[in-house]
């Protein structure tokens, strides 16, 4: 018996030993994703909700999501930019028609494979008999620190979820937070300059309130982008 589960245990451990670690093939894509966010500071609870439309082009190295909050009844629409060549991020607030050009923070870069420190966790069989694997691994930012599950598909490397548990200090103050998104509908790119575009309010705005701007950067930061 003891040398059965031996055994056992060693086919597990290399089972996950020889699970490598994939990147993303296509060059250019679109998805969607929806997402919930709880999160606590201080006396306070709240709960966010947003919708997503996100592009990512790794010959460019930029990436945008379009972003649709809903915080406590209210409705708030957001883009954000990334180009991590220029090191440079703007956030957009359509609703209040103001945005915001600051560097990036430290260390964003665009994530094209699974970290080198990730564990393998599991694969299961989502409907249409698509394989998915299961990765778990610590983020530790200068202003982010907790626990990510990333579950991606088997054959493209392709996004399925991500859940995000633990703290972040990106409003000035730390607030814990449990986040979960689900991705679908990718899409295949050609070419992503319309996606990059800023309207014209951007050239003269003012400042994004910093509450709404953290709350966008705290929910759009998490993901795969």
């Amino acid at each position: 018996m003891m040398r059965s589960c031996i055994i056992f245990l060693c086919l597990a451990v290399c089972s996950l030993a020889q699970q490598e670690k994939c990147c993303v093939k296509q060059e250019m894509f679109a998805a969607t994703s929806g997402s919930v966010t709880g999160y606590h500071t201080g006396d306070y609870n709240g709960v966010v909700g947003n919708n997503v439309f996100a592009v990512a082009d790794f010959i460019q190295s930029k990436s945008m999501a379009n972003t649709t909050l809903y915080v406590e009844g209210n409705t708030t629409y957001m883009m954000a930019i990334n180009d991590y060549k220029q090191n440079t991020e703007w956030t957009i607030d359509f609703t209040a028609k103001k945005c915001e050009k600051a560097p990036l923070p430290e260390g964003s870069k665009l994530q094209r494979c699974i970290p080198d420190d990730a564990t393998f966790l599991e694969q299961v069989t989502y409907p249409g008999n698509v394989l998915v694997n299961f990765w778990n691994m610590e983020l530790n930012t200068p202003t982010q620190k907790g626990q990510v599950t990333l579950s991606v598909t088997a054959e493209d490397c392709l996004t399925a979820g991500v859940t995000f548990v633990g703290s972040t200090t990106s409003s000035g103050q730390e607030v814990d937070a449990l986040y979960a998104a689900g991705y679908y509908n990718y899409k295949t790119l050609s070419d992503t300059s319309p996606y990059f575009k800023l309207p014209s309010f951007c050239d003269s705005s003012k400042a994004i309130h910093p509450k709404v701007k953290d709350a966008a950067r705290r929910l759009m930061k998490i993901g795969f982008f």
